[in-house]
């Protein structure tokens, strides 16, 4: 396996630092202060009576075809205020939008500053919709879209956005709809529709995402030529007698055992893990994160040991590189193994599925073997009787673990 595994490296090496092409979260509330003119300030959450005040003052809102702009609602029937026509009165207002900016800077990646230009104020009621369509350049350097849900109880409305052979669907309504502020950014290049609202009044503020800097506009990440060269290998590792049982591929990051889970991968890593997911789904293989832990049981060196006897036990919980004050090197190494725990799906849920071994051709890595992992967890035994000290350490690892599905 070890040319197949070595391709596949060389694949994961190309790969970005996301694969987001849209951001959904959902915040504790705080008040836009929201004042319109001809309507004085909006309670919250919005309900049917000032959503309706809020429509008498609104305009149906148009949308662009090539160069023209056309008002058509069997294309995009939903109501507009422009920015002109009300106020976002509450100080802290501000900060809150750009707490969400840079969260979905940082999930897609962006390095450089993103500014949040407010675009309008759409209020959808019950048969509104906006038929799927891509968002145009509406200011320079713009590359995405904002839209915030203000609380305003109803139901349908979800944001469906395409792209690169994926498909997400974000729900700003149901049961939370009027207590949430609902968030949803997605790449203007990405095709998008709004379905139908089936009860209430879905309200949202708009912004758009631009760079404020000069590198060029960056667009939604496209890895679906990648991910079908990953399917490809997977199949063949997983074809024929000898094939393993599974394969686990490793992250370049550390992480501690509770940092476990797709929203807590870093840089590259999360890109790694879309890519990885999304082809061992289309391979008919089935993809967690787990957290690989190795230990090893041994004799220490006894020159190494350290002069002081006073701890005999060390913790390695955090994102350390390595041992700073280790208690002794390992002199005779008499045991070893590696298991698989803490099981996560690509959704972010726990799965029960309970340790499992791992064995050394399983581990798909580039390097030395033991580069790949963090320090944990030491313990050194004092002699008793015959038997000399014993030293056993601990290791871990983050993981994607891949293996045919049941019946493939």
């Amino acid at each position: 396996m070890s040319n197949t595994a070595k391709e596949l490296l060389d694949i994961l090496d190309q790969v970005g630092e996301s694969a987001s092409f849209c951001v959904h979260g959902s915040l504790d509330p705080v008040l836009a202060g929201l004042d319109v003119t001809g309507v004085g300030p909006v309670a919250f959450p919005i309900g049917a009576a000032e959503a309706k005040e809020l429509i008498a003052v609104a305009s149906q809102a148009p949308y662009g075809r090539g160069e023209e702009t056309l008002v058509d609602t069997e294309v995009r029937r939903v109501w507009q205020l422009e920015p002109k026509q009300f106020k976002l009165t509450n100080p802290a207002w501000g900060s809150f939008i750009e707490d969400i900016v840079e969260r979905v800077t940082i999930e897609f990646a962006i390095h450089d500053k993103v500014k949040a230009q407010l675009y309008k104020l759409l209020i959808y009621e019950k048969g509104s919709l906006f038929i799927p369509h891509r968002d145009g350049e509406k200011i320079d350097r713009m590359f995405a879209t904002l839209v915030v849900g203000l609380p305003s109880r109803h139901k349908g409305g979800t944001l469906i956005v395409e792209h690169d052979g994926q498909t997400r669907r974000m729900d700003f309504g149901g049961k939370d709809s009027e207590f949430r502020v609902q968030y949803a950014a997605f790449y203007a290049d990405c095709r998008h529709e709004i379905e139908p609202v089936t009860s209430g009044y879905r309200v949202c503020l708009v912004y758009n995402l631009a760079l404020s800097g000069r590198k060029r506009r960056p667009t939604a990440p496209k890895n679906s030529a990648v991910v079908s060269q990953v399917v490809a290998l997977l199949k063949k590792v997983f074809d024929g007698d000898e094939a393993p049982e599974k394969i686990v591929v490793p992250f370049s990051h550390q992480y501690t055992p509770a940092g476990l889970g797709p929203a807590d991968l870093k840089g590259s890593d999360r890109a790694v893990a879309d890519l990885l997911f999304r082809a061992a789904g289309q391979a008919g293989c089935d993809a967690y994160l787990a957290l690989l832990e190795r230990w090893e049981t041994g004799e220490p060196d006894y020159e190494s040991l350290a002069d002081s006897y006073n701890s005999r036990r060390r913790w390695y919980d955090g994102e350390d590189d390595g041992y700073d004050a280790e208690v002794a090197s390992m002199g005779y190494l008499c045991d070893w193994g590696m298991t698989l725990d803490k099981w996560v799906d690509s959704s972010g849920r726990s799965r029960k599925f309970g340790e499992m071994e791992v064995v050394s051709d399983e581990f798909v890595c580039d390097g030395d073997f033991d580069d790949s992992f963090l320090p944990r967890r030491e313990e050194l035994s004092e002699a008793t009787g015959n038997a000399g000290m014993t030293l056993e350490r601990w290791y871990h690892v983050v993981v994607v673990a891949i293996w045919p599905s049941k019946g493939k």
